[in-house]
């Protein structure tokens, strides 16, 4: 493979080259049209040498020119030589289909390399195969960024991305992720969460949060969306039996070797026919975002490329260097990352500071958050809950909406909690 890597010329177009330079030969002043290229861009050594060359004298706004330009040039490129580039080109020369095309031809030849460096590192048989993928994902993550990067785009441009967004809109191809409670729904700006970005939960240990977290994925999967649950805390087991309690008429607690009876197990089993047709996912496996981005491309191949719903339970569980803080704020931009990445709504459950403890009711604020990262600044939509009274088969559970990206916030719902079943909603025995 060696051999054959550098015994091959690497993808390039020394054409697309000489013609983006000779353009500016022709008309110093475009020059600002081709800034933004990188030098690496260039793969003759001799036009990436003149390029530099370029820029050194951009910026000590000094002409451009054949001339000026062989005067600091690091290789020895005749005068003739770069006339020649521009001999020719028409004034209104386009640069942009040669910029796309340098472009192009740089993401090719990176990607050549990174799979080069990775087949080396198998063969030297040193790192462990997670460490050696994980390093995979990453370096082509790196590429991936710069053929997503868009550049400034004029109102024209951004009218007809506009445009296509509101017929998506129409023909029911962007909806947002609902709770499946509709009195928060309701009140939610689109009836829901928005797709491609990062909201919170927030709550104390104990008020439901994972239990409403698992209660939107299932209600979204069960309308057909692809929904992943990243558990950090609960086990799959246990999971598991707080997603088919309800389901299967069975109280939470009966799903113990104490109270297992055959009944109760036929009543689970029999959910399956049911709950394995929907696009639910459980990982407890992922620790970073990196494990979580891993984990969501291999759901989003198995679905045409989509994912509609993140649940990521909880952010304080997530491995992360530095400072609890530092590691959250982390852990929440690169989620938010995520959920641009693959178009879809990621909801992080989050643990509240003990100060909203201190408060008579309890009610939480976006201060609650200071100590778990720069949450409250990420998050597009934010809601805190905190524990009301014990009422008949369950509890009152209090929500707050502390912050909505374009709508209203401060509005706040009591739901009822079936300590039961351990649910938000409505309980759905299928074994009927």
């Amino acid at each position: 493979f060696r051999r054959v890597l550098f015994r091959s010329k690497l993808p390039h177009d020394d054409d697309a080259e000489r013609h983006i330079l000779g353009v500016v030969f022709v008309d110093a002043s475009r020059f600002a049209e081709i800034a933004s290229l990188e030098p690496r861009d260039f793969y003759n050594s001799r036009h990436r040498s003149v390029y530099l060359a370029m820029h050194e004298l951009a910026e000590r706004g000094e002409e451009i020119n054949p001339m000026t330009v062989r005067q600091i040039c690091a290789d020895d490129i005749s005068v003739m030589e770069m006339v020649g580039w521009a001999t020719g080109l028409p004034l209104e020369y386009p640069v942009e289909p040669s910029i796309n095309i340098l472009r192009d031809k740089r993401v090719k030849r990176d990607a050549i390399a990174k799979a080069h460096r990775i087949i080396q590192n198998a063969q030297d048989d040193i790192k462990s195969g997670d460490e050696i993928l994980t390093e995979a994902v990453n370096n082509f993550q790196d590429i991936k960024s710069v053929v997503d990067h868009r550049p400034t785009v004029s109102l024209s441009e951004a009218f007809d991305s506009s445009i296509e967004r509101w017929d998506k809109m129409l023909s029911g191809g962007i909806v947002a992720i609902e709770t499946g409670i509709p009195k928060l729904d309701e009140q939610l700006t689109g009836g829901g969460f928005e797709k491609g970005m990062f909201h919170v939960i927030g709550a104390r240990p104990g008020a439901g949060k994972s239990s409403l977290g698992l209660d939107i994925s299932a209600h979204n999967a069960f309308q057909s969306k692809v929904c992943v649950f990243f558990t950090l805390e609960l086990s799959r087991d246990v999971l598991m039996d707080r997603l088919l309690a309800p389901l299967a008429g069975v109280e939470r607690r009966r799903i113990s070797p104490k109270y297992m009876t055959e009944d109760i197990k036929h009543r689970l089993v029999r959910t399956r026919e049911v709950v394995e047709r929907y696009p639910l996912y459980i990982n407890a496996k992922a620790k970073t975002a990196n494990d979580m981005r891993i984990a969501l491309k291999q759901v989003a191949r198995d679905n045409s490329g989509v994912v509609d719903l993140v649940i990521v339970d909880f952010l304080q569980r997530m491995s992360g260097k530095g400072s609890r803080y530092e590691s959250t704020t982390q852990n929440a931009t690169e989620l938010a990352e995520l959920a641009s990445e693959f178009n879809c709504a990621v909801i992080g459950l989050s643990q509240f500071s003990r100060e909203s403890t201190k408060r008579d009711e309890g009610r939480p604020t976006l201060t609650d958050f200071r100590d778990s990262g720069a949450i409250e600044e990420l998050g597009r939509t934010i809601f805190g809950m905190w524990v009301g009274g014990d009422v008949q088969k369950g509890r009152n559970v209090h929500i707050v909406c502390l912050k909505q990206g374009e709508g209203r916030a401060e509005w706040d719902e009591t739901l009822f909690f079936d300590t039961r079943y351990v649910t938000f909603g409505p309980r759905q025995d299928l074994t009927k």
